[in-house]
């Protein structure tokens, strides 16, 4: 190998270390404390949230099945949803059928108090239970 061909070598692997560490060592973000965001590892829990605050619920969804969350019970005078309906998340490649996607509710605070955030997950035209609930009470001080 020349040298300068060593040298341009060497040079691009200093930038390349340089770039890594400086894209590595950036602080970690402080956490938001009056948002909350809990998946279905929460259902049955209680979680306090401050007032103003978000809770934000991610709950998984099999695409192609016709199954949707939607919420049964909650105290709107509480914790108000912040648009009509939740949001799908769907990771890049993970729109075909059988596939699992998120789908994202965000209520934001509207009074310190107490409410059942419940959601069902269901096929809108069946009736009968939902195939799975998720429940989590939100306490707001």
């Amino acid at each position: 190998m020349s040298r300068s061909r060593m040298v341009a070598a060497l040079t691009c692997a200093v930038i390349t270390g340089v770039l890594v560490c400086a894209c590595t060592s950036r602080p970690a973000p402080a956490a938001d404390p009056s948002r909350v965001v809990v998946d279905e590892t929460a259902n049955g829990t209680t979680v306090a949230l401050p007032d103003p605050g978000e809770l934000v619920v991610r709950l998984p969804v099999v695409s192609g099945t016709g199954y949707t969350w939607t919420i049964v019970s909650l105290d709107t005078m509480v914790l108000a949803e912040t648009a009509p309906g939740p949001v799908t998340d769907i990771p890049t490649g993970s729109s075909m059928p059988g596939s699992t996607t998120t789908t994202v509710f965000t209520f934001l605070t509207r009074t310190p108090g107490t409410t059942e955030v419940e959601l069902a997950y269901r096929r809108p035209w069946e009736a009968g239970p939902p195939a799975k609930v998720f429940h989590v009470q939100v306490t707001i001080t």
